[in-house]
């Protein structure tokens, strides 16, 4: 009875267009979460992305580095950091040291070429970013605040992994 009332309601306050277009935008959000879906992946199987917003290719040819989208994640700048601290620990921090990671030249050529990295926007905040990123990876509890200036929002822990197509 009152789904009755409801549907009589709803039809003559709606004109038929209306109702049509609300359906059809209803039928494409539910095809649209249908596409969307969380499910667990390989890690190892990840390749590098793009950077700063950038797609994978197009930063891969304004780099000058066509090979980079194809590279696994094992030879990512982060994972390098990571693994580079698990082998020296502190030391990493060291200024000359630091700054011959990979994770230094390619934070440093992102703000080179896009005017900023994460947050970073000189070379010297660079390992700011970087000691944060390896205390979360150590599971510190507090992390390092923000910087002056500095905003990170992200609102869910996923992050969105595409396909590559013909791979």
């Amino acid at each position: 009875m009152v789904l009755r009332l409801i549907r009589a309601v709803y039809r003559s306050a709606c004109p038929m267009p209306v109702r049509q277009r609300a359906f059809r935008i209803r039928r494409g959000v539910l095809l649209l979460t249908q596409k969307v879906k969380l499910k667990p992946i390989r890690v190892d199987a990840c390749l590098l992305g793009g950077d700063n917003g950038i797609p994978a290719a197009h930063f891969a040819r304004v780099v000058g580095d066509i090979r980079r989208p194809s590279r696994p994640i094992a030879e990512w700048p982060h994972v390098k950091l990571l693994r580079e601290f698990d082998r020296i620990g502190e030391r990493i921090w060291e200024r000359t040291i630091f700054e011959q990671t990979e994770y230094f030249h390619n934070a440093a050529l992102n703000i080179e070429i896009f005017g900023r990295y994460h947050s970073a926007v000189t070379s010297d905040q660079i390992k700011w970013g970087a000691r944060r990123f390896v205390d979360a990876y150590r599971g510190i509890g507090e992390m390092l605040p923000l910087q002056e200036g500095e905003t990170y929002e992200r609102d869910s822990q996923e992050i969105a992994v595409h396909p590559v197509k013909h791979s």
